[in-house]
Order: structure tokens, then C-alpha cells, then sequence
């Protein structure tokens, strides 16, 4: 099909030969003129395209620009979009010593990239552990080809005034694997300062990173 663009012949104007087939994708507000070559990367890209909930797959399908709004409003989870965050947690010692019997737990989610990266922290009997999982959003071209270990990493730093420490953890689709961990000494829990503590959370590529690389190794 020939659509007039701007006056111009479609066909002439984005240099596709006659014997290509020109798609154009108008769902969800979509204009990008497609052939079957480009189509399948283009709607993995697509900024148009919906996602599925990251939480609870039978909730809804949104928007990615609408998806932290839904999280936070409908599950009450913190999501912002980026691949790193802070975390603070205030009255730090008081929380580690109540985690003898029982555990505090946070959720908050990274949007980046089509993804969701869910960060688990949970302070339980003087440790912190910090957990990710990614779960791919919208539109997969080859389902087959996504395998159990992403092209993701995480580097995670504790930080408080008595501890400095970097971990790299290797993230999987759909699960939760290796984690960041780190306990408190005698030292710490004995202070007369309930202090906080700062997790930062970093997403990046494995291949691209090379301080993340060298953690890993380590």
C-alpha cells in the first residue's frame, strides 16, 4: 500500500524498494512506519507498547510511562523509573535487633529498559540481604531465546558509618538467585546511636560495566 506523507510518495520516502512490504503499526498511538524486517525489533522498543503488570500477570496491561503509578497506587509498592536507587533505612539498630525473631522486609521496583528489576531487601537474625529479579515487560520477539541468566548485574553498596562494602550480583529472569548479604557485628549493635544505613542499587550490563566485572570475579 502507498500512503501520501507530507506530499511525498511513502514508499519513495523511506527508501523501500516495491517488493517490500510497508506495515505501519497504529495501535496504542504508534506511527513509525514498519517493514517486515524492522517490526519485530521495533516492538520490542516500542514506547507504545503495554505492559503487563510485573506483580500479578492477570491484573492489567498499562502503558510503560503509566506502570509506576499502577504499581504504587494498586500494589503499594515504590517504583520509580531508573536503573539505580537509594535506600534508606532509618533506626537501623533498632530494626536489626527486633529481626532476632522476625524479619523486616522491603519491596521497590526499577523500571529500565522494558524491564522491571524487583529489589527484595530483608533484615532478618543481624544480616541484610539484599535479592533481584527481572522480569521482562511487554512484547518478546523469541521467547525461546530468554534464557535463565539476564544481561544484567547489580552492584549493591552498604554504607553507614561503621561499614563500607560493594557486592555484584549476577541477575536471572523470573528469579531470584545470588544475593548481596552483609551482618552486623557486636560493634555496631552495642553503639549508643541508632544510626541509618544506606543501600545504594545499581543496574547495569555485565559486559559493559568494568568495576562490576571485577567484583563479580572476586
Amino acid at each position: 500500500m502507498i500512503r501520501k506523507i507530507q506530499g511525498k510518495n511513502v514508499r519513495e520516502w523511506t527508501g523501500i524498494t516495491s517488493g517490500e512490504e510497508l506495515e505501519t503499526s497504529a495501535r496504542r498511538g504508534c506511527t513509525e512506519l514498519l517493514t517486515a524486517n524492522t517490526r519485530v525489533k521495533h516492538e520490542e522498543e516500542c514506547k507504545h507498547d503495554t505492559m503487563v503488570c510485573p506483580i500479578t500477570a492477570t491484573c492489567c496491561s498499562v502503558p510503560f510511562e503509566e506502570l509506576s503509578a499502577h504499581l504504587q497506587s494498586t500494589h503499594n509498592i515504590i517504583a520509580v523509573y531508573s536503573q539505580k536507587i537509594k535506600i534508606l533505612i532509618e533506626n537501623f539498630q533498632t530494626k536489626l535487633k527486633k529481626t532476632a525473631c522476625c524479619r523486616t522486609k522491603y519491596k521497590i521496583i526499577l523500571l529500565y529498559q522494558k524491564s522491571a528489576f524487583i529489589i527484595k531487601v530483608c533484615i532478618y537474625n543481624y544480616h541484610v540481604k539484599v535479592e533481584v529479579m527481572r522480569r521482562k515487560l511487554g512484547h518478546i520477539a523469541d521467547v525461546k531465546s530468554e534464557g535463565k541468566r539476564s544481561d544484567y548485574c547489580a552492584l549493591v553498596e552498604f554504607q553507614s558509618k561503621a561499614l563500607c562494602t560493594k557486592s555484584a550480583i549476577l541477575i536471572e529472569n523470573e528469579a531470584y538467585s545470588k544475593k548481596a548479604e552483609v551482618q552486623w557485628s557486636d560493634v555496631v549493635l552495642k553503639s549508643e546511636n541508632d544510626e541509618a544505613i544506606t543501600i545504594h542499587v545499581n543496574i547495569g550490563k555485565t559486559d559493559s560495566d568494568s568495576t562490576v566485572k571485577e567484583i563479580i570475579q572476586t
